[in-house]
């Protein structure tokens, strides 16, 4: 039995992804981890972070990608639409 990954890859900011079929957009948070969004999130100024717009009762409105290590994309600048 063999089992292949479905592949989905996103370049973001020169970087090669792959990220699950369906979400649309890209973000990263104050401490540099990367997110993937059902729906467009909305900027929290208070909080420095990306906050998802809860439109549904999908439990996976949002998801964990990866972490990225290096502070040179602004948070607020991260958003990204991949579809």
């Amino acid at each position: 039995m063999t089992f292949i990954p479905k592949e989905n890859i996103i370049k973001y900011f020169n970087f090669k992804i792959n990220i699950p079929e369906g979400y649309k957009y890209l973000a990263i948070d104050k401490d540099g981890t990367l997110y993937a969004y059902l729906n467009k999130p909305t900027w929290n100024k208070a909080t420095t972070s990306w906050v998802p717009n809860l439109l549904t009762n999908q439990l996976m409105e949002f998801l964990e990608i990866g972490i990225f290590e290096s502070n040179q994309i602004p948070p607020e600048d991260s958003l990204v639409k991949i579809a």
